[in-house]
């Protein structure tokens, strides 16, 4: 949204909409990619915390329950595998309802501005 109001209202020569949909809809989905790769470095760090090496076998004498619930927690996150694709189609979305917002308030005021330069008897 602020994007949208600093192109509309600061810059001397503004974005054209399309175009700056197109940018914010991919700027909003790298940051998105970010935070789920920030999420997937969390849940590696609970498994490491515990000792536990995706890339090993776990003999059945060191395994322990707080091992198999955070096991579990990362291997059945389905979400976490899908979130990018989900995300790709999703972004966008978001995107445009943040354009329909901000030109539906811009309509709006549009029209009480219109309706403040009528004569007097027109009122």
């Amino acid at each position: 949204m602020a994007a949208l109001l600093v192109n509309a209202f600061l810059l001397k020569k503004p974005i054209h909409p399309i175009v700056l949909f197109l940018i914010l809809s991919v700027v909003s989905y790298l940051v998105y990619l970010l935070a789920l790769y920030c999420d997937d470095l969390e849940s590696q760090r609970e498994l490491h915390k515990l000792g536990i090496d995706i890339g090993r076998e776990i003999s059945a004498e060191e395994f322990t329950p707080q091992m198999a619930k955070a096991l579990q927690n990362y291997t059945n996150d389905a979400g976490r595998t899908l979130a990018p694709i989900s995300g790709l189609i999703m972004t966008p979305i978001y995107v445009l309802i943040n354009f329909g917002m901000f030109y539906l308030c811009r309509w709006i005021v549009g029209l009480f501005r219109r309706t403040e330069k009528m004569p007097e008897i027109i009122k």
